[in-house]
């Protein structure tokens, strides 16, 4: 489990090939449902839907009676990938097999109803075209009735709300402060928080947001790249070159490099 949660936070630091050697050791060591699933989750994540649907076809041979986790996979490839049809009917009996109980995958389904968050700038941008912020909310709203202190749903439901209404922040920032009580890492959700008062003009928050992410995980390199740009924006140009570095050492995307230097 602690393997698992390290290669997920590897994941949403950026690391991706880090992240993606993890799990696959897990898999060879531990060939279960769960890190089929969440190569398959990994593959998502890196925009590589062919790949997922691999992993999560292998997966379901190992899923449990009650928690078709990777069965709900497959249905989140499908709505992904567009074909909506077999999303819902895959979707529909994934949640008649767990009785609709199941936390983690109403909330893994929720947070692919929103398209996986990138933020960009003063907006949060989805991953994939294929995203629906009330299912979402649907979906994540009812694994929160089970489990209110899961930081992860939290922060998946402020993802949710601020694609729903991006002009009013507030329901969004309520979310992300759950999940800063109730997760253990806290750079994700401060560096939410800092993107909504980024899209609010409010830099000065926005800024204090992200050195709060990176207090907590000073390998977060998404919050760096935010800092470098809000203070490219703000015209401080000493510290935007210098958040700028620490996020292109740690960034493994060659577009990346190639864009800023």
């Amino acid at each position: 489990a602690q393997d698992l949660a390290t290669a997920l936070q590897w994941l949403e630091r950026g690391q991706t090939e880090k992240a993606s050697q993890q799990l696959q050791q897990l898999l060879q060591s531990q060939p279960t449902a769960q890190t089929y699933f969440y190569n398959g989750y990994a593959a998502i994540r890196t925009h590589n839907l062919q790949e997922a649907g691999n992993f999560f076809e292998k997966g379901m041979i190992l899923d449990e009676k009650r928690h078709p986790l990777n069965k709900a996979g497959m249905g989140i490839v499908a709505m992904l990938d567009g074909r909506t049809t077999v999303a819902e009917r895959l979707l529909a009996e994934v949640m008649k097999e767990s009785k609709g109980k199941d936390v983690e995958i109403l909330g893994r389904i929720g947070e692919a109803y929103t398209g996986y968050t990138q933020v960009i700038n003063a907006t949060d941008k989805p991953m994939y075209a294929q995203h629906n912020a009330a299912k979402a909310i649907e979906y994540l709203e009812q694994a929160l009735k089970r489990d209110k202190k899961n930081g992860q749903l939290w922060l998946a439901l402020g993802d949710a709300r601020a694609l729903s209404t991006p002009s009013n922040g507030g329901p969004a920032v309520t979310a992300y402060e759950y999940a800063l009580e109730f997760l253990a890492d806290k750079s994700l959700p401060n560096h939410r928080i800092g993107t909504i008062y980024w899209a609010g003009k409010s830099y000065n928050l926005a800024s204090d947001f992200y050195r709060a992410a990176l207090k907590a995980d000073s390998l977060y390199a998404p919050s760096y790249l935010q800092l470098a740009e809000l203070n490219f924006k703000t015209n401080r140009y000493k510290e935007a070159a210098a958040a700028m570095n620490k996020y292109l050492a740690l960034a493994e995307k060659p577009d990346a490099q190639l864009r800023y230097r």
